[in-house]
């Protein structure tokens, strides 16, 4: 399925206004995801410096001992689209995916003018609160650092922090 024009022309709104910032969207169908994500792909390669990501790609870098290499790999970029962004998902070690969460954030204060859009995958869990031993929102990895947003029906709307976990 394609993805609608109006969603996509919210995003590039919402993205235009909180450069050089970083901004999280969440709640993707996984029927329009991988239309979004080819999309947006296509939109970053045009940016001056881009850096499209695959988040569970780099936190396996990131695992398989490579972090420094993981790292090496932000450097330069300007303009980071990071798509496939979960926490507490199947099969993702919560730890090993806040490093590499920590990664974006330190990447985005150094370069003072970076801006990062990133894509949670669909049902993605990014919600703290639902993880024992990994404490409240204080803790997060995202909070702080950059704006989150949901798709709701056909619309993006600005959240306060990351969605609470509805079992997407």
């Amino acid at each position: 399925m394609e993805m609608d024009v109006n969603l996509e022309i919210q995003i590039l709104n919402k993205y235009e206004m909180i450069r050089p910032q970083a901004m999280l969207v969440e709640g993707f169908s996984p029927d329009i995801y991988p239309a979004a994500v080819a999309r947006f792909k296509r939109l970053m390669s045009i940016e001056k410096n881009p850096l499209v990501l695959d988040f569970l790609h780099f936190i396996q870098e990131i695992k398989s001992g490579d972090e420094l290499g993981a790292r090496r790999s932000l450097v330069g970029a300007k303009n980071l689209f990071a798509y496939n962004l979960d926490l507490f998902g199947d099969g993702i070690d919560p730890d090993t995916a806040t490093t590499g969460m920590t990664a974006l954030r330190s990447d985005l204060e150094q370069a003072g003018d970076m801006s990062q859009l990133m894509f949670a995958r669909p049902k993605a869990n990014l919600d703290y609160t639902t993880r024992p031993g990994y404490g409240d929102l204080s803790n997060h990895p995202l909070v702080n650092w950059c704006d989150f947003y949901a798709i709701e029906g056909s619309k993006v709307v600005r959240t306060r922090h990351p969605m609470s976990h509805r079992g997407r």
